[in-house]
């Protein structure tokens, strides 16, 4: 069996990582065409995971109108040599139109229901589209719903094993407690009229977090000069026991804090997004394991009561378990439903029985 995946953030390179390596044990081949996002080529060889580059991808809606044909072509070019039997992305709207010409089955997993664009292009032309069950979307009969998270393809505990060393490798003693802080660029598709901190917030909210707790700064973008001595410098594959090992995480990255709470830390997820989006509805109504804020008073509100409560590492590390023992492991899921499809797929569209039993086919 041969299967193209697309990756085009570093958050793919974690949802497929680890079914990539299971499915290539089985003699099964593998092409990996990724974008140049941020960290997702450098990721990709840290995890020894071969790939051929799609380029750098657009940065707004003018480049990545002329990027959508040479991405499509360069993936046809791609796949024309290496003949899938199958194509698998998180939401990539080049992909279906490349698996025209081959007219192979195209695999679509997805968890942002306000990324229109992407959908106009993937979902007329997908097999399948899986998504969480926490996913208010409906995309009609080949959309599943599964009892998963993707984040969990890689740091579920199967996969995931904490580093009890990570303070000290960071400099920071085990009784030193740290935030971790998080800011992005909003320039994806889904964050088109969205946004999070301005500069004065950035500058607001780190005086505050400091009266807690050291502050360690993620950005992909540039930070004013004042905010550059929080910045943390780690292995683009250490981003997890970062996360794993703080007292917090503030930030506008949805998958940052999505993975964040599933590792045990107490999460607030600060964005204009955050209570749109069914994961984050979820997490925070149903399991108390996310704070959703769109307003600087309500951020801080929520900060305080966190760092007040003085078990709320404890509480989340229990919560989260709770979560991850009821859900579906991602990354089984993948292999049984590639190895046996289509009669995967066909059990999979019988109702949604079959997909809460599915774990126990792995």
């Amino acid at each position: 069996m041969k299967i193209l995946v697309d990756i085009g953030h570093p958050a793919h390179v974690h949802y497929f990582r680890n079914f990539i390596k299971k499915i290539k044990k089985h003699n099964n081949q593998i092409l990996i065409i990724a974008r140049n996002k941020d960290v997702t080529h450098e990721l990709l060889k840290t995890y020894d995971l071969k790939y051929v580059s799609r380029g750098k991808g657009g940065n707004n809606i003018f480049s990545k109108i002329l990027y959508f044909p040479y991405a499509v072509f360069k993936i046809l070019k791609e796949a024309t040599k290496f003949r899938p039997d199958f194509y698998l992305s998180f939401a990539s709207p080049y992909v279906p139109i490349a698996s025209l010409f081959l007219k192979k089955p195209v695999i679509t997993v997805d968890d942002t229901e306000n990324d229109w664009l992407s959908h106009m292009f993937y979902s007329p032309f997908s097999d399948l589209i899986i998504t969480p069950i926490f996913f208010k979307k409906n995309f009609g009969k080949n959309h599943i719903k599964i009892n998963t998270l993707f984040e969990l393809g890689s740091i579920h505990p199967k996969y995931f094993k904490p580093d009890k060393n990570f303070k000290k490798k960071i400099g920071l003693k085990d009784s030193e407690n740290y935030v971790v802080l998080r800011f992005v660029n909003w320039n994806a598709t889904h964050d088109i009229n969205e946004e999070g901190f301005n500069l004065k917030s950035k500058k607001n909210i780190v005086e505050i977090l400091s009266k807690y707790a050291k502050v360690l700064i993620s950005s992909e973008g540039e930070l004013p000069n004042e905010l550059n001595k929080f910045k943390i410098k780690i292995p683009v594959d250490q981003a997890h026991n970062l996360l794993k090992h703080a007292a917090l995480y503030v930030g506008e990255s949805g998958t940052m804090a999505v993975e964040a709470s599933m590792l045990g830390t107490p999460s607030i997820l600060y964005s204009s997004l955050a209570k749109k989006l069914g994961n984050f509805i979820s997490l925070s109504k149903e399991f108390s394991l996310l704070e959703l804020c769109d307003n600087e008073d309500e951020l801080i509100s929520s900060i305080i009561n966190i760092f007040e409560n003085k078990k709320s590492k404890f509480m989340w590390e229990k919560k989260s378990l709770n979560f991850i023992l009821e859900k579906i492991d991602f990354t089984k899921f993948l292999v049984w439903l590639f190895t046996n499809y289509p009669e995967s797929k066909r059990q999979l569209l019988i109702g949604s029985n079959q997909i809460e039993k599915i774990d126990d086919k792995l």
